[in-house]
Parts: C-alpha cells; sequence; structure tokens
C-alpha cells in the first residue's frame, strides 16, 4: 500500500490517462493469472506444513514442484499468446505476453510466502512482499522515465521485475526449509488445491476481472479511474487479508476441538478493525486519489467508488471467519463452485447497474461488495456442511449493518473537510482500541485447575 501511495501518482503523471489505462488492465490481468498459475497450491501449502506428518520440509517440496508447473504453464501460455490470436478484455497480445511472465513471477513468489506464512518467519514473509510491491513498478516508473513513455515499456520492466522477486523467494525457500518432494505429497497437496483454483481465480481475481469487464465497455481511461478507485477502496480488504497471513496458521494450530471457538473469540475484533478502516477509508478517500492521480482520473464517481468498496472488508471477516474451517477440515470441493458462481453473479450485476445508468467506478464497487456478500454467506453453508460448530456470524450483522451506515452516508452527504477530519480520528482511535482487543483475544487460554470439594 505504501509502494502504490508513493509510485502511482508518479506512474499516472509520467504515462498519462489512455497509456495509463492500457497499465491498469495489463496489471489487472497479471494478478488474475498470478491466481491461476499458482494452482490454488498457497493454501494447501501452509495447511499441511502445520498439519500433515510431512510437515514444513514436505510443504517446501510442495513449493519447489509448484514453481516447475508455473513455469511450464506461463510458457505454453506465452507460445499461445504468439501463435493464436488471443484478446482478453482489448489487450494486445505483446501486454498480455508480459502479463502471464508478471503472473508467473507472482504466483511463485505467492508459494514461497505460504511457506513463510506456516514457518511464522514474519521478517522474510514481509520483505518478499515489500520486494514484490516496491521492485516491479520502481523498475516500470524508471525504465518509463528513461525512454518512451508507452504502457508496453513499464510493463516489461514490471514483468522482469516480478521475475527477479520470485527467483530470490525460491532461493530462500530451497536454502532454509530443505524441501522434500515427493509424488504422494504433490499428488496430496493438488486434491487439496485444485479444487480451490476457481475459488483463488474468483477471490484474488474479482477486482482485474471487474476492470477488464469496464475497459471492455468504457475504454482504457474509464478503466483506469475504476482500477485507482478500486485500488484505494481495496486498502480495507488488503489489510484483513495480512491480519489473515497471522489468523489462519492459528486457527490451523488450535485443536480441532477448539477451533471455532477460537474462530469465534478473534473474530470479534477483526470484525472490529475492519469496520473502522472501512469508516476511515471512505472519510479519507477523496484526498487519497487527488494525491494518488490526475484531476482526468480522480473524479467524484472515484472517491465515492473508493468508500464503497471499502465495505468489502467487514464482509470479508464474516467470510474469513467461516472458510478457516473448511480449510482445516480440509472439504474444499465446492469452493470450486460456490466461487465462481459468486464471481458470475457480481460481475452480472455490474452489468445489470451499468445499463440502468450507474457510473461504471460505482458500479464496479458495487459489485465487489456483492461478491464478498454471496462469498460469506457460501462459507456459512460449506462450514455447516463440515460439521464444524457455529462462529457466531449472526451475532456480528449488527456491526456490519452500522459500518454500512456510516459508509453510505459519507458517500450521499460528501461532508466538508473538516467533519471528514473529525471521523477519521475518531475510527483511529476506536481502531487502536480494537487492535488492543485483538491482541487480547488471541493470547492461548490456559486451563482453570479445578478446586478440591470438601477441604
Amino acid at each position: 500500500m505504501v509502494s502504490a501511495v508513493v509510485v502511482t501518482p508518479l506512474v499516472t503523471r509520467t504515462l498519462g490517462g489512455a497509456e495509463y489505462g492500457v497499465v491498469a488492465l495489463g496489471v489487472a490481468a497479471y494478478q488474475v493469472l498470478g491466481v491461476v498459475l499458482a494452482l490454488g497450491l498457497p493454501a494447501a501449502i501452509t495447511r499441511n506444513a502445520l498439519i500433515e506428518a510431512a510437515g514444513t520440509r514436505g510443504a517446501a517440496g510442495t513449493v519447489v514442484l509448484g514453481s516447475g508447473a508455473v513455469a511450464v504453464l506461463s510458457a505454453f501460455g506465452v507460445l499461445g499468446v504468439s501463435v493464436l490470436p488471443i484478446r482478453v478484455g482489448g489487450l494486445p497480445a505483446d501486454v498480455l505476453r508480459l502479463a502471464l511472465l508478471s503472473g508467473a513471477g507472482l504466483a511463485v513468489v505467492t508459494l514461497c510466502q505460504a511457506q513463510l506464512r506456516a514457518e511464522r518467519r514474519v521478517g522474510t514473509f514481509v520483505a518478499l512482499g515489500i520486494g514484490t510491491a516496491v521492485l516491479p513498478p520502481v523498475a516500470g516508473l524508471v525504465t518509463a522515465s528513461a525512454t518512451l513513455a508507452h504502457a508496453d515499456r513499464y510493463l516489461g520492466a514490471v514483468s522482469v521485475g516480478q521475475l527477479a522477486v520470485a527467483v530470490v523467494a525460491l532461493a530462500v525457500v530451497v536454502a532454509s526449509a530443505r524441501p522434500a518432494p515427493t509424488r504422494r505429497g504433490w499428488e496430496h497437496a493438488l486434491r487439496i488445491a485444485l479444487p480451490t483454483v476457481p475459488h483463488q481465480l474468483a477471490t484474488g481475481g474479482v477486482v482485474g476481472c471487474l476492470v477488464l469487464l469496464v475497459g471492455n465497455a468504457a475504454g482504457p481511461v474509464v478503466a483506469g479511474q475504476s482500477q485507482l478507485a478500486l485500488l484505494v477502496g481495496t486498502v480495507p480488504v488488503l489489510l484483513v487479508g495480512a491480519f489473515n497471513n497471522a489468523w489462519a496458521p492459528h486457527v490451523y494450530a488450535v485443536p480441532p476441538a477448539d477451533q471455532a471457538a477460537f474462530v469465534a473469540r478473534t473474530a470479534r475484533p477483526v470484525l472490529r478493525v475492519a469496520a473502522c478502516l472501512a469508516v476511515g477509508l471512505a472519510a479519507v478517500a477523496p484526498w487519497v486519489l487527488h494525491l494518488l492521480a490526475p484531476p482526468e482520473l480522480a473524479r467524484p464517481s472515484g472517491w465515492a467508488a473508493a468508500g464503497l468498496a471499502a465495505l468489502a472488508a467487514p464482509v470479508s471477516v464474516l467470510y474469513l471467519s467461516n472458510v478457516h474451517l473448511v480449510f482445516a477440515s480440509g472439504r474444499t470441493g465446492l469452493l470450486a463452485v460456490t466461487s465462481p458462481v459468486s464471481l458470475l453473479l457480481a460481475l452480472g450485476a455490474f452489468v445489470a447497474a451499468s445499463r440502468a445508468g450507474v457510473v461504471a467506478p460505482v458500479a464496479a464497487a458495487c459489485a465487489l461488495v456483492a461478491f464478498h456478500v454471496l462469498q460469506s454467506v457460501a462459507a456459512e453453508v460449506l462450514r455447516r456442511r463440515t460439521g464444524r460448530p457455529s462462529v457466531g456470524t449472526a451475532h456480528r450483522l449488527p456491526v456490519v449493518g452500522g459500518t454500512v451506515a456510516a459508509v453510505v452516508a459519507l458517500v450521499a452527504w460528501d461532508p466538508p473537510h473538516e467533519v471528514r477530519v473529525v471521523v477519521a480520528v475518531l475510527v483511529a482511535l476506536a481502531g487502536a482500541v480494537a487492535l488492543r482487543g485483538l491482541e487480547t483475544a488471541a493470547r492461548p487460554r490456559r486451563a482453570v485447575p479445578e478446586r478440591t470439594v470438601g477441604r
């Protein structure tokens, strides 16, 4: 997020509206491809390292084999784009080839980070995250500034940067974890992972799919506007995902009988943090968009869309609360159905809203929130199918409803700057209290010794 704040204003002003629109489409494409090429393995790698007998060495073996599969699939993809007249979202073949290369690098980094997450190697995990967030766009910016300010020059340098970070990430895992790849471990990981490919594609690629739809319907400039609005609006969702990098391993490490209670206890403060992030983002969205982009890309519809998109954060907490238990049970098969259906319905909602006259960025934001609502409902159903106890989703709905009311009020009213400052300060204080509550809730509970009767 910091890299986006620092680099994006320079990129938008260096390339201009039309060229940045092509870049936005290319970035959306490689984010989707990064999910596809990873084959759903990241969640299986973390789970297997903490639960299965092969442990971290077996999971690291899956990282190595998965990286090889990424290389093969991306090579075939580049060959296919070069030979066949394939066009996605109006992207030319050269941009699509670069998106495939960037997606391959992103997929390998994701696999490696899944291993590091299981090992709780926080420093290395964060270093790789910073590398993949900073190095590619900075390389693209330097290249575009030193040569012609064209989208393909920028995206070419981004792909080189992504691949460089991937090589470093894989070297780190191989050097530290001593991978022990086995055919049985690979097949077991694929049995868990492959059904989640459509799930990972839907959850990781929903923003990219929406931007591509906007590009097809309204052209690259509006696609750039929508991409920036969703980039800002999904910051709370990304922060919830950051919490989840610690939350999921903790859930897997708890005995199965205690997992539901642990999730229910920790979901309360996580939801409060997400609610504060959503309201705070809606308050400061106009300033952030004006900082990130020139007036042609930072329009009022953009900051309205960013505020509405932030509502996905508290809803995503409801989804994660249930899906943790689904992954812990290993019964992931139906995710291959529920997540794509949620994505298709959300894309249909975008089309319907656009035809009803809703401006593209706002329609995309509403579709994003609809996707997360559908996902949370599906996760509740799938958790019940596993037989795991309830995590108290119904008790969280008042917090979500209050967050929706606050964000919609900010978007509809468009208050003066003084009010936005007050709201931002208040939610920052509330967020600090919620973080303190999360720290307390995540502490292991000690068993209380029984008192001796009659003494």
